[in-house]
Protein backbone atom coordinates (compact mmCIF):
# COMPACT_ATOMS: atom_id res chain seq x y z
CA UNK A 1 0.00 0.00 0.00
CA UNK A 2 1.30 3.57 -1.17
CA UNK A 3 1.17 5.03 2.77
CA UNK A 4 3.46 1.87 3.98
CA UNK A 5 6.07 4.27 1.99
CA UNK A 6 7.59 7.66 2.66
CA UNK A 7 6.97 9.81 -0.71
CA UNK A 8 10.70 9.65 -0.73
CA UNK A 9 11.54 6.21 -0.71
CA UNK A 10 8.89 5.92 -3.56
CA UNK A 11 10.79 8.01 -5.16
CA UNK A 12 13.91 6.72 -4.60
CA UNK A 13 12.69 3.41 -6.18
CA UNK A 14 11.45 5.02 -9.26
CA UNK A 15 14.52 6.69 -10.27
CA UNK A 16 16.73 3.71 -10.08
CA UNK A 17 19.50 5.86 -8.79
CA UNK A 18 22.06 2.72 -9.19
CA UNK A 19 21.95 3.13 -12.48
CA UNK A 20 22.78 6.57 -12.45
CA UNK A 21 26.48 5.57 -12.40
CA UNK A 22 26.60 4.29 -16.23
CA UNK A 23 26.05 7.68 -17.03
CA UNK A 24 28.37 9.28 -14.40
CA UNK A 25 31.43 7.03 -15.89
CA UNK A 26 30.54 8.29 -19.28
CA UNK A 27 30.80 12.39 -18.12
CA UNK A 28 34.30 11.15 -16.32
CA UNK A 29 35.70 9.41 -19.12
CA UNK A 30 34.85 12.27 -21.45
CA UNK A 31 36.17 14.60 -18.80
CA UNK A 32 39.26 13.21 -18.46
CA UNK A 33 39.82 12.43 -22.03
CA UNK A 34 39.55 16.21 -22.39
CA UNK A 35 41.99 17.05 -20.14
CA UNK A 36 44.98 14.08 -20.88
CA UNK A 37 44.34 14.95 -24.75
CA UNK A 38 43.08 18.59 -24.84
CA UNK A 39 44.78 19.93 -21.55
CA UNK A 40 42.23 21.29 -20.33
CA UNK A 41 39.90 20.55 -17.35
CA UNK A 42 36.82 23.30 -16.38
CA UNK A 43 35.49 22.09 -13.31
CA UNK A 44 32.34 24.21 -13.88
CA UNK A 45 31.84 23.28 -16.98
CA UNK A 46 32.03 19.16 -15.49
CA UNK A 47 29.57 19.62 -12.99
CA UNK A 48 27.31 21.25 -15.53
CA UNK A 49 27.32 18.00 -17.91
CA UNK A 50 27.09 15.67 -15.02
CA UNK A 51 23.83 17.29 -13.92
CA UNK A 52 22.70 17.74 -17.36
CA UNK A 53 23.05 14.77 -17.48
CA UNK A 54 22.19 12.89 -14.52
CA UNK A 55 19.12 14.64 -14.81
CA UNK A 56 18.21 13.39 -18.45
CA UNK A 57 19.19 9.94 -17.20
CA UNK A 58 16.73 10.44 -14.42
CA UNK A 59 13.99 11.53 -16.78
CA UNK A 60 15.17 8.52 -19.30
CA UNK A 61 14.44 5.80 -16.37
CA UNK A 62 10.69 7.37 -15.38
CA UNK A 63 9.59 7.81 -18.56
CA UNK A 64 10.32 4.76 -19.70
CA UNK A 65 8.34 3.16 -16.70
CA UNK A 66 5.28 5.61 -17.92
CA UNK A 67 5.44 4.28 -21.46
CA UNK A 68 6.23 0.52 -20.72
CA UNK A 69 2.83 1.22 -17.92
CA UNK A 70 0.92 2.77 -20.83
CA UNK A 71 1.85 -0.34 -23.37
CA UNK A 72 1.45 -2.74 -20.71
CA UNK A 73 4.58 -4.10 -20.98
CA UNK A 74 5.58 -3.65 -16.82
CA UNK A 75 2.08 -4.56 -16.12
CA UNK A 76 1.92 -8.73 -17.25
CA UNK A 77 5.85 -9.26 -16.57
CA UNK A 78 5.80 -11.75 -14.27
CA UNK A 79 9.27 -12.14 -13.80
CA UNK A 80 10.94 -8.73 -12.88
CA UNK A 81 14.45 -8.73 -11.53
CA UNK A 82 16.61 -6.01 -9.92
CA UNK A 83 18.27 -5.48 -13.19
CA UNK A 84 15.08 -5.68 -15.13
CA UNK A 85 11.06 -5.41 -15.35
CA UNK A 86 11.07 -1.26 -14.53
CA UNK A 87 10.46 -0.33 -11.17
CA UNK A 88 7.09 -1.21 -10.30
CA UNK A 89 5.89 1.68 -8.46
CA UNK A 90 2.83 1.95 -10.70
CA UNK A 91 2.20 -1.46 -10.41
CA UNK A 92 2.05 -1.25 -7.01
CA UNK A 93 0.09 1.54 -6.70
CA UNK A 94 2.86 3.67 -5.31
CA UNK A 95 2.57 6.76 -7.43
CA UNK A 96 0.09 7.26 -9.90
CA UNK A 97 1.22 7.11 -13.40
CA UNK A 98 0.40 10.43 -14.68
CA UNK A 99 2.85 11.78 -11.41
CA UNK A 100 4.69 9.57 -13.04
CA UNK A 101 4.74 11.28 -16.56
CA UNK A 102 5.05 14.98 -14.98
CA UNK A 103 8.40 13.60 -12.82
CA UNK A 104 9.99 12.59 -16.05
CA UNK A 105 8.91 16.42 -17.50
CA UNK A 106 10.47 18.22 -14.23
CA UNK A 107 14.00 15.69 -14.91
CA UNK A 108 14.38 16.54 -18.52
CA UNK A 109 13.19 20.30 -18.29
CA UNK A 110 16.26 20.43 -15.68
CA UNK A 111 18.42 18.52 -17.67
CA UNK A 112 17.57 20.58 -20.91
CA UNK A 113 18.08 24.27 -19.16
CA UNK A 114 21.10 23.23 -18.37
CA UNK A 115 22.15 21.78 -21.43
CA UNK A 116 20.60 25.16 -22.84
CA UNK A 117 23.51 26.77 -20.69
CA UNK A 118 26.33 24.49 -22.07
CA UNK A 119 25.72 25.56 -25.45
CA UNK A 120 25.48 28.97 -24.88
CA UNK A 121 28.71 28.75 -22.89
CA UNK A 122 30.31 26.14 -25.54
CA UNK A 123 28.83 26.42 -28.68
CA UNK A 124 26.01 25.28 -30.95
CA UNK A 125 27.64 21.77 -31.51
CA UNK A 126 26.93 21.20 -27.68
CA UNK A 127 23.06 22.02 -28.35
CA UNK A 128 22.85 19.25 -31.41
CA UNK A 129 24.45 16.33 -29.32
CA UNK A 130 21.72 17.40 -26.79
CA UNK A 131 18.67 17.54 -28.46
CA UNK A 132 20.04 14.01 -30.31
CA UNK A 133 20.43 12.57 -26.66
CA UNK A 134 16.96 13.88 -25.64
CA UNK A 135 15.53 12.70 -28.46
CA UNK A 136 16.53 9.37 -28.55
CA UNK A 137 16.07 8.90 -24.40
CA UNK A 138 12.33 10.27 -24.90
CA UNK A 139 11.52 8.32 -28.15
CA UNK A 140 13.29 4.90 -26.94
CA UNK A 141 9.40 3.60 -25.85
CA UNK A 142 7.36 6.47 -26.77
CA UNK A 143 4.41 4.89 -28.42
CA UNK A 144 4.39 7.03 -31.89
CA UNK A 145 8.02 6.10 -32.28
CA UNK A 146 9.26 3.13 -29.94
CA UNK A 147 12.38 2.81 -30.91
CA UNK A 148 12.66 -0.44 -28.66
CA UNK A 149 9.65 -1.89 -29.89
CA UNK A 150 11.28 -1.35 -33.83
CA UNK A 151 14.02 -3.34 -32.71
CA UNK A 152 16.00 0.12 -32.93
CA UNK A 153 15.99 0.52 -29.02
CA UNK A 154 19.48 -1.02 -28.76
CA UNK A 155 21.34 1.16 -30.94
CA UNK A 156 19.44 4.06 -29.90
CA UNK A 157 21.05 2.92 -26.23
CA UNK A 158 24.39 2.18 -27.63
CA UNK A 159 24.38 5.82 -29.32
CA UNK A 160 23.56 7.48 -26.47
CA UNK A 161 25.11 6.29 -23.49
CA UNK A 162 28.42 6.38 -25.56
CA UNK A 163 29.94 8.02 -28.16
CA UNK A 164 27.07 11.12 -27.40
CA UNK A 165 28.10 11.46 -23.96
CA UNK A 166 31.84 10.67 -24.12
CA UNK A 167 32.56 12.85 -27.03
CA UNK A 168 29.90 15.57 -25.79
CA UNK A 169 31.83 15.54 -22.18
CA UNK A 170 35.01 16.22 -24.23
CA UNK A 171 33.75 18.45 -26.20
CA UNK A 172 32.73 20.77 -23.80
CA UNK A 173 35.87 20.91 -22.14
CA UNK A 174 37.95 21.16 -25.83
CA UNK A 175 35.55 22.62 -27.61
CA UNK A 176 36.73 20.07 -30.22
CA UNK A 177 35.92 16.48 -31.41
CA UNK A 178 38.95 14.10 -31.45
CA UNK A 179 39.02 10.42 -32.97
CA UNK A 180 39.56 8.89 -29.60
CA UNK A 181 36.88 10.41 -27.65
CA UNK A 182 34.87 9.20 -30.07
CA UNK A 183 36.27 5.58 -30.26
CA UNK A 184 35.95 5.50 -26.68
CA UNK A 185 32.50 6.41 -26.70
CA UNK A 186 32.07 3.97 -29.19
CA UNK A 187 33.35 1.13 -27.02
CA UNK A 188 31.41 2.27 -24.17
CA UNK A 189 28.32 2.40 -26.12
CA UNK A 190 28.97 -1.47 -26.96
CA UNK A 191 29.01 -1.94 -23.43
CA UNK A 192 26.05 -0.36 -22.14
CA UNK A 193 23.83 -1.90 -25.13
CA UNK A 194 25.35 -5.24 -23.95
CA UNK A 195 23.82 -4.26 -20.20
CA UNK A 196 20.20 -3.66 -22.20
CA UNK A 197 20.64 -6.59 -24.08
CA UNK A 198 21.06 -8.66 -21.23
CA UNK A 199 18.27 -7.34 -19.19
CA UNK A 200 15.81 -7.86 -21.92
CA UNK A 201 16.25 -11.75 -21.57
CA UNK A 202 14.02 -11.73 -18.43
CA UNK A 203 11.33 -9.57 -19.88
CA UNK A 204 10.99 -11.70 -23.34
CA UNK A 205 7.93 -12.88 -22.93
CA UNK A 206 6.13 -9.63 -21.44
CA UNK A 207 7.34 -7.67 -24.25
CA UNK A 208 6.85 -10.27 -26.86
CA UNK A 209 2.96 -10.04 -25.85
CA UNK A 210 2.64 -6.46 -25.83
CA UNK A 211 4.48 -5.70 -29.17
CA UNK A 212 7.92 -4.45 -28.05
CA UNK A 213 9.99 -6.32 -30.19
CA UNK A 214 13.07 -5.57 -29.38
CA UNK A 215 16.30 -7.23 -31.19
CA UNK A 216 16.02 -10.17 -28.17
CA UNK A 217 12.15 -10.77 -28.57
CA UNK A 218 13.06 -11.24 -32.58
CA UNK A 219 15.73 -13.24 -31.95
CA UNK A 220 14.97 -14.97 -28.87
CA UNK A 221 16.96 -15.88 -26.39
CA UNK A 222 19.23 -18.59 -27.43
CA UNK A 223 20.53 -16.61 -30.15
CA UNK A 224 20.25 -13.55 -28.47
CA UNK A 225 22.94 -15.54 -25.91
CA UNK A 226 25.01 -15.30 -29.03
CA UNK A 227 24.95 -11.83 -29.85
CA UNK A 228 25.49 -10.71 -26.21
CA UNK A 229 28.63 -12.37 -26.25
CA UNK A 230 29.44 -10.58 -29.89
CA UNK A 231 28.40 -7.13 -28.30
CA UNK A 232 31.26 -7.35 -25.22
CA UNK A 233 34.11 -8.80 -27.41
CA UNK A 234 33.70 -6.09 -30.11
CA UNK A 235 33.97 -3.89 -27.06
CA UNK A 236 37.25 -5.34 -26.37
CA UNK A 237 38.39 -6.28 -29.68
CA UNK A 238 37.78 -2.06 -30.84
CA UNK A 239 39.69 -1.53 -27.51
CA UNK A 240 42.81 -3.55 -29.27
CA UNK A 241 42.35 -2.36 -32.31
CA UNK A 242 42.53 1.39 -31.58
CA UNK A 243 44.90 0.96 -29.03
CA UNK A 244 47.72 -0.56 -31.67
CA UNK A 245 46.39 2.17 -34.02
CA UNK A 246 47.45 4.45 -31.78
CA UNK A 247 43.96 6.28 -31.70
CA UNK A 248 43.53 5.18 -28.33
CA UNK A 249 46.47 5.62 -26.12
CA UNK A 250 48.85 2.07 -25.46
CA UNK A 251 47.36 2.26 -21.94
CA UNK A 252 43.69 1.67 -23.08
CA UNK A 253 44.93 -2.12 -23.31
CA UNK A 254 44.73 -1.71 -19.04
CA UNK A 255 40.77 -2.32 -19.16
CA UNK A 256 40.83 -5.36 -20.80
CA UNK A 257 42.04 -6.90 -17.70
CA UNK A 258 38.43 -7.21 -16.79
CA UNK A 259 37.18 -9.08 -19.60
CA UNK A 260 36.55 -12.00 -17.71
CA UNK A 261 33.73 -10.30 -16.35
CA UNK A 262 32.69 -10.37 -19.81
CA UNK A 263 32.85 -13.88 -21.10
CA UNK A 264 31.86 -15.14 -17.73
CA UNK A 265 28.40 -13.37 -18.37
CA UNK A 266 28.22 -14.56 -21.93
CA UNK A 267 28.98 -18.15 -20.41
CA UNK A 268 26.04 -17.69 -18.29
CA UNK A 269 23.83 -16.47 -20.85
CA UNK A 270 24.99 -18.94 -23.63
CA UNK A 271 23.85 -21.77 -20.78
CA UNK A 272 20.91 -20.89 -19.18
CA UNK A 273 19.22 -18.51 -21.25
CA UNK A 274 15.86 -19.59 -20.58
CA UNK A 275 16.19 -19.96 -16.38
CA UNK A 276 15.56 -16.10 -15.11
CA UNK A 277 16.97 -16.36 -11.36
CA UNK A 278 20.62 -17.80 -12.79
CA UNK A 279 20.70 -14.94 -15.76
CA UNK A 280 20.75 -12.53 -12.84
CA UNK A 281 24.35 -12.60 -11.88
CA UNK A 282 25.14 -11.91 -15.62
CA UNK A 283 23.16 -8.75 -15.56
CA UNK A 284 25.75 -7.38 -12.29
CA UNK A 285 28.78 -8.87 -14.13
CA UNK A 286 27.74 -6.70 -17.11
CA UNK A 287 26.95 -3.82 -14.90
CA UNK A 288 30.22 -3.87 -13.25
CA UNK A 289 31.91 -4.54 -16.72
CA UNK A 290 31.03 -0.99 -18.05
CA UNK A 291 31.77 0.48 -14.99
CA UNK A 292 34.92 -0.80 -14.56
CA UNK A 293 36.32 -0.66 -17.87
CA UNK A 294 34.99 2.80 -18.08
CA UNK A 295 36.72 3.64 -15.01
CA UNK A 296 39.74 1.99 -16.71
CA UNK A 297 39.70 3.85 -19.54
CA UNK A 298 39.53 7.52 -17.95
CA UNK A 299 42.63 5.92 -15.80
CA UNK A 300 44.51 5.23 -18.96
CA UNK A 301 43.85 8.64 -20.48
CA UNK A 302 44.95 10.07 -17.65
CA UNK A 303 48.26 7.95 -17.37
CA UNK A 304 49.01 9.23 -21.02
CA UNK A 305 48.77 12.79 -19.61
CA UNK A 306 51.18 12.27 -16.50
CA UNK A 307 53.20 9.20 -17.96
CA UNK A 308 53.47 10.01 -21.63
Amino acid sequence: MAEAYAPTRVWLRELRLPFLTLSTVLVVLGAVAGWALGGRFDPLLFLLTLGGIGFIHLGTNVVNDYFDYLGGTDNVNRTPTPFSGGSRVIQEKLLPPREVYRGALVFFSIGSAMGLLLAYLRGWPVLALGLLGVGLAFSYTYPRVNLAGRGLGEFAVGLGFGPLIVGGSYYVQTQRFDPAAWLAGAVMGLLVAAVLWVNQFPDVEADGATGKRNLVVRLGRERASRVYLGLVASAFALTLLGALLRILPLWALLPLAASPLGFKAASIARHHPNEIPRLIPASASTVLLSLLYGGLLALSFALTRVLP
